[in-house]
């Protein structure tokens, strides 16, 4: 059976034809069989072989050659087919086994049409055309202005590769020398510049020229080139300042005409040049030429007019003038004569100085005194000192000591003091116990104990202070009489009497009589006054006989 393995009868066939009819029917085995895959003619890769039954439909294993510059057709069972056989996929069934159970599959293949393009790069003479693989190669020429053609990229082989290619023609662009002629002025330069580059013209500079532009005008390279500055004569402001002075001018003149300065003045100064140096000839530029002066000196002085202080000397004119500082005892400035000005004029002068004379506001400070006086006074005037008090205190000058004339700086006089010391009497009246010593002003006054008989003790005149006052001073003691009891006995008689009476009083004594008796007088003896102590007086009785 084709494609078939027999392999057994059913029934199983016996050794011997058996006693009965008997049909034995042959069992098949469908052979199996391996393909491999050839990749056939300088094919690259491969192709995993599969296996097959026989009747059982199968797909191929995919292609997994290939070949430069072919086209993949199929499968064929001949390695010189032309065409396939079989897809490269295609399910297979019933192939008939090859020797040992292999059959060899090889690739069919089909030789290539490839594009190939000449990409000019913006130049002429390109191609773009279909070609069979692995034939002859030949780029075309091409070219392109300001270009030099250097090769392709990539390079063109001698034959068709097998795959679409572009190759570019690479350029080397030219380069041209290009000159700017400064034509006399500087900033001029050379180099070398590619094909339709705009030349960058450099800055030139011509002195007392203005640049005009280049002859011919600056176009973009296509050729070796010189381009020459063109230039203008300029004109340029001048001034000649006088700088304060007289004389300076001022205007537009030509670059390279002579330059003359003009003459200048100025009061007070002499002429010292030009800053900057005056060239010969115009300048190429604007510019200023500002008059040197030099002050001529003056002498100035300044006359302190009897004070202290004045200068003379000789001084640069228009510089700074600041007087001195002048003084004088007893005076105040008041200015100069004439004025001074802020600067030094332009003449030799004299200042003289203008005083008034000063007064002072004396005061004569009392110093816890009585008697000062604050007056004004010129300086020199005689100080005539006021007449100061001060209780308890004794007055010993001034402080500072007093001049005889008004002297400038000082203004106030303290007076000084020295305390004193005064004779403090204490009468007693008549009395006794009275005082009297010296004490100094302030101390604590103790009034001394007086007595005296007959009277009470009332007080001082004047009132005694608690402390020594500023002068000598007498407290005189004050009594008061005192009321004595004056008993006059009529010793058993009668005419007795008793009574207050004032001591010092006349005493008179009352008419006392007894009878029998006669009256002799008083015992004690009556006083004429009044004494002191309490008195009994006895009358003194005689009998008559």
């Amino acid at each position: 059976r084709t494609g078939y393995t027999l392999s057994s009868w059913s029934p199983p066939l016996p050794a011997t034809v058996p006693a009965s009819d008997t049909t034995y029917t042959a069992q098949w085995t469908a052979n199996t069989y391996t393909i491999n895959y050839n990749g056939n003619s300088n094919s690259a890769g491969s192709t995993a072989s599969s296996t097959h039954t026989y009747d059982t439909a199968k797909n191929l294993t995919a292609n997994g050659f290939s070949r430069v510059g072919y086209n993949y057709l199929g499968w064929s069972t001949s390695s010189s087919a032309t065409t396939a056989a079989y897809t490269n996929t295609q399910s297979v069934t019933n192939l008939t086994a090859a020797v040992n159970g292999v059959v060899t599959f090889y690739a069919v293949w089909q030789i290539g049409m490839y594009t190939i393009t000449f990409n000019a790069n913006e130049g002429s003479g390109g191609t773009s055309s279909q070609k069979t693989y692995g034939t002859p190669l030949s780029a075309p020429t091409v070219t392109r202005q300001g270009y030099t053609f250097n090769s392709w990229l990539p390079l063109v082989p001698s034959t068709v590769p097998g795959y679409n290619e572009t190759y570019v023609a690479q350029w080397t662009q030219n380069s041209y020398n290009i000159t700017f002629n400064a034509n006399g002025g500087t900033g001029g330069t050379s180099a070398s510049v590619l094909y339709g580059v705009m030349p960058t013209a450099p800055t030139v500079t011509k002195a007392g020229h203005t640049f005009a532009g280049c002859d011919p005008p600056v176009t973009a390279a296509t050729e070796s080139k010189t381009y020459t500055a063109q230039w203008n004569t300029s004109s340029y402001t001048i001034v000649f300042d006088a700088n304060g002075g007289t004389g300076g001018t001022g205007g537009t003149m030509v670059f390279g005409t002579p330059l003359t300065a003009p003459t200048v003045t100025k009061v007070g100064y002499n002429f010292g040049g030009w800053t900057p140096t005056v060239p010969s000839t115009v300048p190429a530029a604007n510019s200023t030429y500002i008059a040197q002066w030099n002050p001529i000196n003056y002498y100035i002085t300044f006359n302190a007019d009897g004070g202290t202080g004045g200068t003379s000397g000789p001084m640069p004119f228009d510089s700074e003038l600041i007087a001195p500082e002048v003084a004088r005892a007893g005076y105040t400035f008041m200015g100069w004569d004439p004025e001074v000005p802020s600067t030094v004029p332009a003449i030799d002068s004299t200042y003289t100085a203008q005083w008034a004379i000063s007064t002072n506001n004396l005061i004569f400070a009392p110093n816890g005194g009585t008697g000062g006086t604050g007056t004004m006074l010129a300086f020199g005037e005689p100080i005539i000192s006021p007449a100061m008090s001060r209780p308890g205190y004794l007055f010993t000058g001034w402080q500072p000591a007093l001049p005889s004339t008004v002297v400038e700086g000082i203004n106030t006089y303290q007076a000084q003091w020295v305390i004193n010391k005064f004779m403090v009497t204490f009468d007693a009246a008549g009395g006794t116990g009275g005082t009297s010593g010296l004490y100094q002003f302030g101390t604590h006054i103790t009034p001394p104990a007086v007595t005296k008989a007959g009277y009470t003790f009332t007080g001082w005149l004047p009132s005694v202070p608690a402390s020594v006052p500023g002068q000598n001073t007498t407290y005189t003691a004050q009594w008061s009489r005192d009321k004595i009891q004056i008993t006059f006995d009529a010793n058993s008689g009668s005419g007795g009497t008793s009574s207050l009476m004032t001591f010092g009083d006349v005493l008179t004594s009352p008419i006392v009589s007894k009878t029998g008796y006669i009256f002799t007088g008083w015992s004690p003896a009556l006083p004429s006054k009044v004494v002191a102590g309490n008195q009994t007086y006895t009358a003194q009785l005689k009998a008559v006989i």
